[in-house]
């Protein structure tokens, strides 16, 4: 029972991390550099 309730804490604390994250960089999406790319990306989610 203990396992189950851990699993579910942890599964809701990493939905609550990626909205946050999500919100932030939504927040910052209109800051861009001067060549032209997005100021606050996701790690792993901008151009190579």
């Amino acid at each position: 029972m203990t396992e189950i309730a851990r699993d579910g804490a942890r599964r809701m604390l990493a939905a609550a991390l990626r909205a946050e994250a999500d919100a932030f960089v939504a927040q910052h999406a209109e800051e861009i550099l001067p060549d032209g790319r997005q100021r606050v990306v996701r790690h792993g989610y901008g151009p190579e």
